[in-house]
């Protein structure tokens, strides 16, 4: 059973929904690049992320505002665009470097896809830098010169086209560090991977169609979701193989996916929670819904395979709710 006192903080929660979210995109992108190849991979998902770089933009700046930063130049939205991307993403950096020409960016010494296909850093720290740059100052661009997908030591970028930018401007913003309240960065850590997560699967969607899509990454999904399971029950003390440990872990999920809602069914053979707030209820997030469920069949599949996970109401097929049913395969009432 789950210890009374292993609960996790509102910054462990936090800090899992943005994992989970980061992996489920690093898994999307690379069933994406497994079927289409890398070069049709980034053109697919270019207009995803183009649109995604002019939406979000302006959203961070009104984020950068409301906690004092009222009056963002280019300059220092810039240097805080940076900062805000290495926090959501929990990279290591040394500081920026000022030279003749132009800056050296910090050199990131640890970021989550440091181990993965070399094209998820393309389409994220090169296309969608790049498609985001534009949005603030349409000369500017950044190169990356070294990656740590690619067995470099360090990631780093160059500045390009930021001749007016150098020299005391940016020191004296870099000097000033860029605080950001614990519950605002808790919030859009998730709020902003599960859009970049979203995006991915339309572009999947986009490419290969809704079952198609739905076959191309539910081998990836479901053995993130058996990883989970394992990582969890252990972490959290869960030793019940029967519906009310999968749901301890699921239900832990949910609150680290903000997806908010109750328990209305709890016995050992079948528990029943009812979804009232979720991030992926838009239309779009069907897509979501299918994977998040096979995400939760992995995991009833590493605690008990006897178990399994119906969504039986949506919010983004139109259902006021959504709800989801553990209970024993050969229970055949639903």
């Amino acid at each position: 059973m789950r210890s009374e006192n292993q609960t996790l903080s509102q910054k462990e929660i936090a800090d899992l929904g943005a994992q989970t979210l980061i992996e489920l995109w690093r898994l999307t992108i690379e069933a994406l690049v497994d079927a289409a190849g890398s070069d049709e991979a980034i053109d697919i998902m270019k207009p995803f992320m183009k649109a995604h770089a002019a939406a979000g933009t302006p959203i961070a700046m009104n984020v950068w505002k409301s906690i004092g930063y009222q009056n963002c130049t280019e300059e220092e939205l810039f240097v805080r665009a940076k900062d805000w991307s290495d926090i959501i993403f929990g990279r290591t950096k040394r500081k920026l470097e000022i030279t003749d020409s132009g800056f050296k960016g910090g050199e990131i010494l640890s970021c989550p896809f440091e181990k993965a296909n070399p094209t998820i850093c393309t389409i994220l720290c090169d296309q969608f830098n790049n498609l985001a740059l534009k949005e603030i100052n349409p000369n500017w661009r950044l190169i990356l010169t070294h990656s740590l997908a690619q067995g470099d030591a360090f990631c780093q970028w160059i500045g390009k086209g930021f001749n007016d930018f150098i020299g005391d401007k940016i020191k004296t913003i870099l000097l000033q560090p860029f605080r950001v309240p614990q519950e605002i960065l808790d919030y859009w850590r998730v709020a902003w991977v599960s859009e970049l997560w979203v995006i991915a699967t339309n572009a999947v969607v986009s490419f290969a169609g809704h079952d198609g899509a739905i076959k191309m990454i539910e081998p990836y999904i479901k053995q993130n979701g058996m990883s989970i399971a394992l990582s969890l029950s252990k972490r959290m003390g869960i030793d019940e193989n029967n519906a009310t440990g999968i749901a301890a872990i699921i239900d832990i999920s949910n609150n680290a996916l903000q997806q908010k809602g109750k328990i209305i069914t709890n016995t050992t053979q079948r528990v029943e929670k009812e979804i009232s707030e979720c991030p992926f209820s838009g239309g779009t997030g069907e897509i979501c819904a299918d994977l998040l469920t096979i995400s939760s069949n992995g995991i009833c599949e590493a605690i008990n395979p006897d178990y399994e996970f119906l969504l039986t109401k949506r919010m983004c097929k139109g259902d006021k709710t959504c709800q989801w049913v553990i209970k024993k395969k050969m229970l055949n009432s639903d």
